[in-house]
């Protein structure tokens, strides 16, 4: 399972949305990022992990996403799973490879 798979596997209106407002927002965010739809705006529960500075350390959205699949039965993609799907996006038709990669962060650290 990849990142983009991971991400549909949260259906709209399933038990996964009514879980936690953090996590419908960052999946929402995710979503939105996967269909090429950008937005600068976020809230406190989907805060930025990469900026210019470089990438924030924490593990915590990583505990976060953890705990919660386990509560909700579902299996997160392998590292290299997701490394391996970033490697292979088209970059022409992906120019915001930075806005990808940071919702890859928001969701799995």
């Amino acid at each position: 399972m990849n990142f983009t798979q991971f991400i549909g596997s949260f259906k709209t209106g399933d038990a996964s949305w009514e879980e936690s407002p953090v996590l419908f927002e960052r999946i929402h965010i995710a979503k939105n990022i996967i269909k090429g739809i950008y937005s600068n705006k976020r809230t406190i529960k989907a805060p930025e992990y990469l900026t210019d500075f470089g990438l924030r350390k924490t593990d915590s959205p990583r505990i976060f996403i953890k705990e919660y699949c386990k509560k909700l039965d579902k299996q997160m993609p392998s590292v290299l799973e997701v490394k391996k799907e970033l490697l292979e996006l088209d970059i022409v038709v992906t120019p915001e490879l930075r806005t990808r990669i940071s919702g890859v962060l928001l969701c799995l650290n």
